[in-house]
């Protein structure tokens, strides 16, 4: 359904291996987690599996509420669906699995559905108040973090999609706890 400069997606349950890092800056904490996640692709799991690389790519946000304290980051490639519930373990204890349930976002359009090109952090952070003021009134929304999203390879320097995801709770019929989000991984 669009509405306004934004719509709003129902995704299935899906599983993702994820890893996070504290810090002052997205471009900081990005390096090493997809180095993490590269290589537990690349068959540094218990099981030796070599998966191919699925998109979405997403960044969790946690921004900081304070003057002195560090953003949360997540960084979660989306395991293949046919492996599903037999995703391999990873082997480097920063990494974990997470298992989702099917989730409804809300998804920041720019040039029709999305945005392109290699977004600079302050580009993402842009895009993010952009979506946070659209959605300001709908109670539904949590809006103590969001996801940058990109579905390209990191090669791949133009004609890129990106989008900002901010998950939105109707199934519960309550309005989002938007301290929930701040919990720490």
């Amino acid at each position: 359904m669009i509405i306004m400069d934004y719509e709003e997606r129902q995704y299935p349950a899906a599983t993702w291996i994820s890893t996070s890092a504290e810090g002052p800056s997205l471009t900081e904490a990005s390096q090493e987690m997809y180095r993490r996640l590269f290589s537990y692709t690349q068959g540094n799991n218990l099981n030796g599996i070599v998966l191919n690389a699925t998109t979405p790519v997403r960044m969790r946000i946690i921004p900081c509420r304070g003057a002195t304290c560090p953003s949360m980051f997540i960084m979660s490639f989306l395991i293949p669906a046919e492996l599903g519930e037999g995703a391999p373990y990873p082997t480097d204890g920063a990494l974990y699995i997470e298992r989702e349930p099917a989730l409804r976002y809300v998804i920041k359009m720019w040039d029709s559905r999305s945005f392109g090109g290699r977004p600079t952090e302050t580009d993402w952070l842009e895009q993010a108040h952009q979506l946070a003021e659209l959605v300001r009134k709908d109670m539904y929304v949590e809006k103590s973090f969001y996801y940058t999203v990109w579905y390209d390879p990191p090669f791949q320097l133009f004609n890129r999609l990106n989008e900002i995801w901010m998950v939105k709770n109707i199934e519960s019929g309550k309005p989002a706890n938007t301290t929930e989000g701040t919990k720490r991984a």
